[in-house]
């Protein structure tokens, strides 16, 4: 995130490899996030924790199901 700064990147989206949130996985990364936030106060970070339910992530897993059966 300093590297990012450092080239003038100052508005960052966050996706978790995690569909679901839990304590263990997205809240590790959402804590890591809290602190980077603290130290680049100017830093915008917008964070996805969930989209296990998001209907683009359904059926893109649809669509390769089908692809496979």
């Amino acid at each position: 995130i300093s590297e990012l700064c450092k080239v003038g990147i100052n508005d960052i989206t966050i996706i978790s490899m995690y569909p679901q949130a839990s304590f263990s996985t997205t809240g590790s990364i959402q804590t890591t996030l809290d602190k980077c936030q603290r130290q680049f106060s100017d830093l915008k970070i917008r964070f996805v924790d969930e989209y296990f339910d998001n209907k683009q992530f359904i059926d893109f897993w649809v669509e390769l199901i089908k692809q496979i059966i």
